[in-house]
């Protein structure tokens, strides 16, 4: 992103720049240029400075990785004969039961010790 971010800047800045209240062709681009520049030299940063997380890794997460991708092709594959609607309910639902998903509790561990399905909405 970083080398991305620069060569959209420095292409964009051959367009007209333009000013503030009348701006011409390269004015978003090289801005939105410039601020993936920015953010990808934060996250290098962050990248460089952060502890290894190599330790922190756990076994499965490669085969979870590849069972997406398998997952994600069948999706694709499967989107012509089988429809939008059936194929993007599979997905979900796999996803959803694979635990690939961990945007909340709910997502994270869908059922408790007891047995009792969490509640989102308490």
């Amino acid at each position: 992103m970083l080398i991305f971010g620069a060569v959209a800047a420095y292409e964009s800045a051959k367009l007209p720049f333009g000013t503030v209240h009348s701006p011409g062709q390269g004015f978003f681009p090289w801005w939105i240029s410039a601020v993936i520049f920015l953010l990808a030299l934060l996250l290098l940063f962050q990248a460089l400075t952060s502890p290894s997380s190599v330790a922190r890794e756990r076994s499965g997460r490669i085969a979870k990785v590849a069972a997406l991708l398998v997952i994600l092709a069948a999706y694709t594959f499967l989107l012509e004969p089988l429809g939008y609607p059936l194929c993007t309910f599979l997905l979900v639902l796999f996803i959803r039961f694979a635990r690939f998903s961990s945007c909340c509790s709910c997502c994270a561990r869908p059922i408790r010790n007891d047995g009792r399905l969490l509640s989102a909405w308490r």
